[in-house]
């Protein structure tokens, strides 16, 4: 049997779940698919950011490192 959610109206099943969008972030996914996947991902930014480091810390001492590179021109 359903729950009463305190309106008099039944409710079925849990809550909806949250995705951490706003209504605006999702009303723009639905409208314009392309122009949403250029959104900022913070967690996709991040990780970019940590392989972007480990490659930087990898190179430092390489010829290709930054205080190498610079020296050829």
């Amino acid at each position: 049997m359903a729950e009463d959610d305190g309106t008099g109206r039944p409710v079925y099943g849990p809550p909806l779940p949250t995705d951490g969008m706003s209504s605006d972030e999702r009303q723009l996914r639905m409208v314009n698919p392309g122009l949403a996947a250029m959104l900022y991902d913070p967690e996709s930014m991040t990780s970019f950011k940590k392989r972007v480091d480990d490659l930087i810390i990898k190179l430092n001492g390489s010829p290709g490192g930054p205080t190498r590179s610079h020296r050829r021109r």
